[in-house]
């Protein structure tokens, strides 16, 4: 399912609504490093190991990037842009925006 937006001079695009990610921090435990896990609205996951090269929003990012990856044809990835922000829980929500055509 898809919604459709058209606000004066913006261009139209599209939400995947289906298409919204939300992600995770998972702590280390004694066996495991921590951690980001990214949900889709479809229930599909995709756990990232946290990378210490990157600030909390890119470890984020990076998850739901990940998954959206697996939810996009790769053929049609260059039309779609991720966008989101940071929930009041510490978790992160983005949804995957279709340019229109």
């Amino acid at each position: 399912m898809t919604t459709t937006k058209t606000t004066g001079d913006v261009p139209a695009f599209e939400l995947i609504t289906c298409g919204i990610i939300t992600t995770k921090y998972i702590g280390p435990t004694d066996h495991k490093p921590g951690r980001v896990k990214a949900t889709a609205g479809s229930g599909r996951t995709i756990t990232l190991a946290w990378d210490h090269g990157l600030n909390v929003t890119e470890n984020h990012s990076a998850a739901a990037a990940a998954l959206a990856g697996k939810l996009i044809d790769a053929k049609a990835s260059d039309r779609y842009t991720l966008r989101g922000g940071c929930l009041h829980d510490d978790g992160f929500a983005f949804a995957i925006e279709r340019h229109a055509s």
